[in-house]
């Protein structure tokens, strides 16, 4: 217990050396569920450490254990973690995993892992631009007693599915006061979680200025995410400053995305007048991230970049103008109306 509560809290060193005092005595005992528990303690403790290998090692080993033993409380804390540490590096993986979650919450029939699991779902939905999908599941939770947490939090959902769809401004509102319900949590990564959905929607209604202080108060050892959001909101705003800032700021984390960095540093290039340069880069980073990255937010980083290098690189204009189409396709109003009006 002391190891889990210090892994959440972002004590890493304490607990793994709470876990490493315990593994012992459970091994002997033949504990194999606390051993298990302890193990997953421990590997979440070296992921918020940026010791990834060790991490994903760890949980892969103690899901496959677990899953095998029929243990399934132990499978589902194993695979939520491993699966919360690759989708920030790369949500597409993160989200096969997340599948398999899916199977061993099904297997357990615990009602509060299935809503959990199936927020997730809502969240993959939205991301990949299907929003009656996402409505009809938030119908299904909806007709459970729920907490007042996930009352909270399906409100929220609610109003980014009707914000994107419409643009409407009251959307929002309900949207942000649902997300600000979670600003008194203890736990921080919690906290982190919805303030991503609050920069999500400033994006929505292209206030880029929020889009960057918000992104910028993120933690990235947390959630390397708001890097994310800031350098597209500084490419928008056309701050130089604003991406040096940002790309501070990842230098000083031990936290990472693959070719986050690159791609802020193309950003400033083409701000600063070398188009050529910036788009071959571009180019190069679009290789990696098209196998990672969720739809919604690949679409995100092909406009922006075609809105900082202007109408002088067809390419760029091209495949952003092929991604507002999938925006336009998916009814995602809200973007559309943001987005649009500024490309070359």
């Amino acid at each position: 217990e002391a190891a889990r509560s210090f892994s959440l809290t972002f004590h890493g060193p304490e607990a793994i050396a709470a876990a490493d005092r315990l593994l012992p005595s459970a091994q002997d005992a033949e504990e194999t569920e606390l051993e298990l528990h302890t193990l997953i303690s421990k590997a979440t403790a070296l992921g918020f450490m940026g010791r990834r290998i060790e991490t994903y090692t760890l949980l892969r080993g103690a899901a496959d254990e677990a899953e095998q033993r029929g243990i399934l409380e132990a499978a589902g804390r194993a695979l939520n973690n491993l699966g919360a540490f690759i989708q920030t590096r790369n949500p597409q993986e993160g989200k096969r995993i997340i599948e398999r979650l899916g199977n061993v919450i099904a297997r357990s029939q615990n009602l509060s892992w299935q809503i959990r699991h199936t927020a997730d779902e809502v969240d993959d939905d939205i991301s990949a631009g299907d929003y009656e999908q996402a409505l009809r599941r938030l119908d299904e939770l909806e007709a459970e007693e729920l907490t007042e947490f996930w009352r909270q939090a399906f409100a929220l959902h609610r109003a980014r599915v009707e914000l994107r769809t419409t643009g409407d401004q009251a959307a929002f509102a309900r949207g942000w006061a649902a997300a600000t319900y979670f600003d008194d949590s203890a736990d921080p990564q919690l906290r982190t979680g919805f303030d991503i959905y609050k920069a999500d929607l400033q994006l929505d209604i292209g206030n880029w200025d929020e889009v960057y202080r918000l992104g910028m108060g993120i933690d990235p050892d947390v959630n390397f995410a708001g890097m994310l959001y800031a350098t597209i909101a500084a490419g928008w705003l056309g701050d130089v400053g604003k991406v040096d800032q940002v790309l501070e700021a990842m230098a000083g984390s031990s936290n990472d995305f693959p070719r986050a960095v690159d791609y802020a540093t193309a950003i400033k290039t083409a701000l600063e007048g070398d188009v050529a340069t910036a788009a071959a880069s571009f180019v190069d980073i679009l290789d990696d991230w098209v196998v990672r990255l969720l739809p919604v937010n690949l679409a995100e980083a092909r406009i922006t970049f075609a809105k900082t290098v202007g109408p002088s690189n067809a390419a760029a204009v091209q495949a952003a103008h092929a991604a507002l189409a999938w925006i336009n396709e998916t009814g995602s109003e809200s973007r559309r109306a943001v987005w649009s009006p500024a490309l070359p």
